[in-house]
């Protein structure tokens, strides 16, 4: 790869609150994600710690983007991961996408696929910050076959990491932050209401 790398308005993907995703120039399954100018770095470097301890203890990716180096842009720093596409080669659409359909059998896949995304992230231990419906996608992996992938939100704003060493305390982490986050998308959406599971509290 160059030490630099060239970024082109038309390699723009999408773009967020924070950073903007570029087509990778070189390699088409990346993507770049580079910040918009005067955009803290502290959640970009604490989402690249995070995954770098996910990789450390060998963390099951397959519902993540995986994060691959840090390099640098015309536009900035940017974090190259995964471009998550369908198998026809167009990139992955967002559960956000298909619930502003408000078509029912689009909307009961988005339902499993968000609780396909619940069990993954318990079992894995792997915990999320930002996780909204623009952060998870719905990819088909063939006219059939459709899976849930995370590609932003990851992370955490813990000072003392310890769910980046202890899976249990991650656990408990995600167990919160799940049940307040569901408690959200049924305000948001009314198609989901009272549809996504809860994880049981003591």
């Amino acid at each position: 790869m160059n030490s630099v790398l060239t970024l082109k308005d038309s390699d723009l993907i999408t773009a967020g609150q924070t950073r903007q995703v570029y087509q990778h120039p070189e390699y088409e399954n990346l993507c770049v994600k580079v910040l918009f100018p005067k955009k803290s770095k502290k959640a970009q470097r604490r989402e690249c710690r995070y995954y770098r301890s996910l990789q450390r203890r060998n963390a099951d990716f397959s519902m993540v983007a995986q994060m691959r180096e840090v390099v640098n842009t015309n536009r900035g720093q940017g974090v190259v991961f995964d471009l998550i596409k369908d198998f026809d080669g167009n990139v992955s659409r967002t559960l956000r996408h298909y619930l502003l359909k408000n078509e029912e059998p689009l909307t009961q896949l988005v339902i499993e696929t968000i609780e396909a995304v619940k069990k993954y992230l318990y079992h894995n231990g792997i915990v999320f910050c930002d996780l909204n419906t623009s952060n998870i996608l719905l990819q088909r992996v063939d006219e059939q076959t459709y899976r849930g992938m995370l590609v932003d939100g990851l992370a955490h704003k813990d000072f003392i990491p310890l769910c980046n060493y202890s899976v249990s305390f991650s656990r408990r982490k995600i167990t919160r932050a799940w049940n307040r986050k569901v408690k959200s998308w049924n305000k948001k959406y009314p198609s989901l209401k009272d549809k996504i599971s809860l994880f049981e509290t003591e």
